[in-house]
């Protein structure tokens, strides 16, 4: 007989607890997750937030900020899924950059997720 069991997978877990997060202040976003990394869409502006384990940081999140390095690399920020309301509060004023610079029409946010 064979029985399966759930794993938990705690980047899927955490990168939907931005997903709820995001659709209580009425942004659209979907989940995908593989391996141990899971990725929070939104597509509305392109926005792409990675959940993942890296030392020494443990769980972060991290996504573009829009800026180039001199080295002609993408630049990345990142916060710790600890810091999950700080998160929130970043990923949520580039969201309103990226909204402003691309004329998409959305729902305005107030960085904190307070409308």
């Amino acid at each position: 007989m064979i029985t399966s069991t759930r794993v938990a997978d705690p980047a899927a877990e955490t990168a939907y607890e931005l997903c709820r997060d995001l659709e209580r202040v009425g942004i659209s976003a979907t989940v995908t997750s593989c391996n141990g990394i899971a990725l929070t869409l939104i597509r509305d502006v392109g926005l792409n937030v990675w959940c993942q384990w890296g030392e020494p940081y443990g769980w972060y999140y991290r996504w573009a900020t829009g800026r180039v390095t001199a080295a002609g690399y993408w630049e990345f920020a990142m916060c710790s899924c600890l810091a999950h309301d700080t998160a929130l509060r970043r990923i949520l004023a580039r969201y309103e950059e990226l909204r402003t610079m691309l004329g998409t029409p959305g729902r305005d946010v107030v960085c904190g997720g307070q409308q």
